[in-house]
Order: C-alpha cells, then structure tokens, then sequence
C-alpha cells in the first residue's frame, strides 16, 4: 500500500481536487472557458518544468532557469505596456532570457565540474 501511494499519490490528490471543485463549483469550474483560462495561465509554467524535467534527468540541478523565464516575462509585459508591438515584446524578452541563461551557464558547468571531480575522487 505505501508504494502504491508513493507512485501514485499525486494523481490521487490531483484527481481529488478535480472532484472537489467540480462538485462544490458545478456551474463554474468544469467548464470549458475556465479550464481555457487555468491553460493559458500555467502555460509559461508548464514550458519551464518541461526544460527544468529534462536538466533534472540529466543529474543536474539549476535554479537559475526560474529567474530567467520570470525576467524575460517582465520585460515582455513592461515592453506591451509601453505600446511596442508583440512581435518586438517576444523578440527583446527571448534575447534577455538567451542573455541571462549564457551570464549564468558557466556558473553551472563551473559547479557540475566541482562535482563531478569529488566523485572522481578515490
């Protein structure tokens, strides 16, 4: 029972959250507009946990890459707010988050190869 609710217990949690609202909320929470709503809002989110999934496969482990994705959003959204065109927005915040991500790499390949030469260590 203890391996069956440390593989699955996540999905039982999230399976039971879905339940809960939909029962509680009917007329508000499983409806097509509002599950729109929760995709377009956990959209940067979830394209960041996909990139972090495979760096943390990998062995590794950087923070940096959160702080970098919220740069380039605020940069994006000062940039909107401004009146510039979305295509400019996009463009200048993929160049901060490009920017931002070389400033920090190595920094990260300096700590992995600290690492790695205690490992080779005898």
């Amino acid at each position: 029972m203890q391996v069956f609710i440390r593989r699955y217990g996540t999905l039982i949690g999230f399976v039971a959250i879905l339940v809960f609202f939909s029962v509680m909320l009917p007329g508000t929470f499983p409806t097509a507009r509002n599950w729109l709503n929760i995709t377009q809002q956990t959209s940067m989110l979830m394209v960041v946990a996909a990139g972090m999934t495979v760096v943390m496969v990998m062995g590794d482990f950087d923070l940096s890459v959160g702080s970098a994705a919220s740069l380039a959003g605020i940069v994006a959204a000062l940039m909107m707010a401004a009146g510039q065109p979305i295509w400019a927005a996009v463009a200048v915040a993929l160049v901060v988050g490009l920017l931002g991500g070389a400033s920090m790499a190595p920094w990260s390949a300096w700590s992995a190869s600290c690492r790695l030469s205690r490992r080779l260590r005898p």
